[in-house]
Formats: structure tokens, C-alpha cells, sequence
């Protein structure tokens, strides 16, 4: 990535009418982009498109591609510290069970 003020990823999917999944493996994809991205310094944002359509034709993408958001990435002006917060969480055998409901161990 260059040192411009933003660039642009765009997951590309086929048509998710034939396999809903396919937007899931996409926001997957995406979401694990961000964090490759944030552990080289490139802060991202999600963009979805409302008109896919018009994105498709100004970014020039190929007919039988779906588009349905994009990430703009690009290095912070001045250096971001994010502090991740930890939140009150349940104790680990209080959500997860072993091949039965309720059975912990």
C-alpha cells in the first residue's frame, strides 16, 4: 500500500443469490483484513454499498463479479494508540458445554 491519504480493498464475491454464505465468507475475509491491516498500522473502515451497482461501474469491476462493500485503508495522520478494553465476562463453563447441553465436563 502506498503512502496516500487512503486506498480502497474491495472483496469481490459471484453472485451471492446462488450461495448466501458467499457475503459471510466475504465479511470474514474482510474483517480479517482489518486486523492484518491495524497490526501493520493501516486503520480501515467498512463501507457497504447501497448502490453496488454504480460502484461496480466507477471501480470498474467486472460484470459477473458482486460487490457489496468496500474497506477504505490507509495509514493515520498521526499515531493511533487503541486501547482495548475488557469487559465483565462470564465464566468459560457458563457458555460453553461439552457434546450435551449443560454438560460441562
Amino acid at each position: 500500500m502506498s503512502r496516500s491519504k487512503f486506498s480502497l480493498a474491495a472483496p469481490l464475491t459471484p453472485n451471492p443469490i446462488s450461495n448466501v454464505s458467499i457475503l459471510f465468507d466475504a465479511g470474514q475475509a474482510a474483517a480479517y483484513l482489518q486486523l492484518a491491516a491495524l497490526e501493520l498500522g493501516i486503520v480501515s473502515c467498512v463501507i457497504k454499498l447501497h448502490q453496488g451497482e454504480q460502484g461496480k461501474e466507477f471501480l470498474e469491476v467486472p460484470e459477473n463479479y458482486h460487490l457489496d462493500f468496500v474497506l477504505s485503508m490507509g495509514f493515520p495522520e498521526k499515531e493511533v494508540k487503541i486501547r482495548l478494553q475488557r469487559f465483565d465476562r462470564l465464566d468459560f463453563d457458563d457458555v460453553v458445554y461439552l457434546e450435551k447441553w449443560g454438560v460441562h465436563k
